[in-house]
């Protein structure tokens, strides 16, 4: 396997790595712990919007839970787009490695007819040194 291949490779590994774990940081985050400042804060806002402070409190848990989301959506697009353009790459050093490939087996295939015509040659002297 090529160097470049191997660098391809690793460099994918490791988009996929940060991608998924980016992932679950953000999935894994906890809503933050009330405390008794915020309550009273909470409790007062309530009050200004004459509702209960208990719907106040789903209200800011729903809109947590729908950044939340975006967040891990989006996150969740760009390890698509990352995973576009690596497979992109991959395809590109592939199409360049069968290039080489051919390239590789077309010399080959060229210092065989030459050393066949060189043989030829040789044992055709050979004959004629004979007779």
């Amino acid at each position: 396997m090529s160097k470049r291949i191997k660098v391809l490779v690793v460099v994918l590994a490791a988009v996929l790595l940060l991608t998924v774990s980016g992932t679950a940081t953000v999935m894994a985050q906890e809503e933050p712990a009330s405390t008794p400042q915020a309550n009273g804060f909470i409790a007062r806002v309530a009050e200004i919007l004459d509702i209960p402070q208990e719907r106040l409190v789903d209200a800011f848990k729903q809109a947590r839970q729908e950044k939340k989301q975006e967040a891990c959506e989006g996150n969740c697009e760009q390890a698509r787009q990352q995973m576009r353009q690596a497979r992109q790459e991959l395809r590109q050093a592939q199409q360049e490695l069968r290039r080489e490939w051919q390239e590789i087996g077309q010399e080959a295939r060229d210092e065989c007819d030459q050393t066949r015509q060189q043989l030829r040659q040789a044992w055709r002297e050979l004959r004629q040194e004979q007779q």
